[in-house]
């Protein structure tokens, strides 16, 4: 392919860009960020054909893998593209000029469709993801899966290496590695993502696998519906054919003894049949109050795999590939200054990344450091990002002289619900942290209590002085 000029009114002071050359460098980034598998399926046969007026043309071998790369890498490789070329770039597909005549029309059937164009070498692999694919969605549709959960989207380091291990393992060897697989960690730590990676690379390998990923509160309703319509023999059924089930917030389940039940009778109906099951929590099964020591012995039965806060390097790493996946293009000191203001939840360097590409994009600026303290409304000197929720709550804990354990159990004797609610009140004002995650840091089954608590708190700090002294007395940052 000939070189080209960008022919934009500032493109001719640019310098001469080699197709070849640029395309060459986008494939090795792109392998960096899809599976061995699609790479081959969908990039291998792929050009950069020019650059024209802001206009990246990407020649594809026939029209349905340009309909497909549309549909699911446009975004990608935009990203890439502009930050090989350092040019605002987006980019358009194109079926190759050699290849345009043979392209099937609309109308003909897939049967014809594979007796064009492929060749035998070609032809397993475009057969693969044409009628496979639409299976595999379905089924992850069906069985609550969220599609861009997957391994190869999933950033490994010292806090999850282990975890990601044992994920995979059981992707590859459902019901024999580790059966049951308990991954536990903080909020917004990436656990979710890793055991629906599970789901979503057993399906890959078979659609026809059952697999049902649920929240413990979706489980809960699911019972209660079937009691009350007397239909807990078809509830009982939906759960225990399954091939793999994975559970959500499994901590919840200690305030429901019957639920308690339901599942360890769950539990045993699959586990004797081979099947895998997946629970996911934020503590390990030991630390969940009010457990049956049965289910309990069963929750501890197989691989007990924790999750911890990212350190910098995971951090980093995070980031530049959140950005990726986002189309947000950032230099390295910004995302850099990202990852240090957020050290201990995955979710909010999302969150971030989204609003400062929101700016972005309205204001076609890139700001500085201060300019991203201020839309994330952070002041980067402040406490508020270097204290976990766990490391306030145990300030709070030494304070009024109790225990985690003891603010996150059941009990409800005015030695325990007081410095409960004094940690939701300071989770919420002092690390502006979202209703429901504190319930979830404090083992709370909704946010109605937070807020209960929090005027509580506000109340009494108002008519008593020495209680307001205490409060104030936790240390923070």
């Amino acid at each position: 392919m000939p070189d080209t000029f960008d022919s934009t009114a500032e493109g001719f002071n640019r310098p001469r860009i080699n197709m070849d050359e640029t395309w060459k460098i986008a494939l090795e980034q792109i392998q960096l960020h899809v599976s061995p598998q699609n790479f081959i399926a969908w990039f291998k046969n792929t050009t950069l054909s020019r650059i024209e007026n802001g206009i990246a043309t990407i020649e594809c071998p026939n029209a349905f893998a340009k309909e497909w790369l549309d549909s699911n890498h446009s975004k990608l490789l935009t990203t890439i593209l502009r930050t090989i070329t350092k040019q605002p770039l987006d980019i358009v597909f194109a079926i190759a000029s050699d290849n345009a005549r043979s392209a099937p029309a609309e109308a003909e059937s897939f049967d014809r469709y594979q007796e064009m164009t492929l060749s035998p070498e070609d032809a397993p692999i475009f057969n693969i993801p044409f009628t496979h694919q639409n299976l595999v969605e379905e089924a992850q549709a069906k069985a609550s899966l969220n599609r861009s959960y997957l391994f190869e989207t999933f950033v490994v380091g010292p806090s999850n290496r282990i975890a990601h291990a044992a994920a995979e393992a059981v992707a590859e060897n459902l019901g024999r590695s580790y059966n049951p697989l308990f991954v536990h960690g903080g909020v917004g730590l990436g656990k979710t993502h890793l055991v629906q990676a599970i789901g979503n690379r057993v399906l890959n390998n078979d659609p026809n696998k059952k697999v049902l990923y649920v929240s413990s509160e979706t489980f809960l309703n699911e019972m209660i519906e079937s009691i009350r319509n007397s239909r807990t023999s078809e509830f009982r059924g939906n759960y225990r054919k399954l091939d793999m089930l994975i559970i959500d917030d499994i901590q919840f389940f200690s305030e429901w003894q019957r639920a308690q039940e339901e599942l360890f009778h769950t539990y045993n109906t699959l586990f004797q049949a081979g099947k895998q099951i997946v629970f996911i929590s934020d503590r390990p099964p030991k630390q969940i109050d009010n457990l049956m020591d049965r289910l309990r012995s069963r929750l501890e039965g197989g691989m007990v795999a924790d999750i911890s806060e990212p350190d910098y390097e995971l951090r980093i790493a995070i980031v530049r590939q959140k950005a990726i996946d986002k189309g947000i293009l950032l230099p390295d000191h910004i995302l850099d200054f990202v990852a240090r203001s957020f050290s201990d939840n995955i979710r909010e360097l999302e969150g971030a990344l989204i609003r400062i590409g929101t700016h972005v994009k309205i204001s076609g600026i890139v700001p500085d450091e201060s300019g991203v303290a201020k839309i994330l409304k952070i002041d980067p000197a402040s406490k508020r990002k270097k204290t976990s929720p766990r490391e306030l709550i145990q300030e709070v804990c030494t304070q009024f002289n109790v225990s985690i354990r003891d603010v996150r159990g059941s009990r409800r004797t005015a030695d325990f619900v007081m410095p409960r609610q004094v940690c939701m009140y300071l989770l919420r004002k002092e690390l502006a942290l979202p209703l429901e995650q504190i319930a979830k840091e404090l083992n709370r089954s909704d946010h109605t209590t937070v807020l209960h608590a929090i005027e509580r708190v506000e109340m009494r700090m108002e008519e008593d002085r020495e209680f307001k002294s205490r409060v104030e007395g936790v240390k923070v940052g």
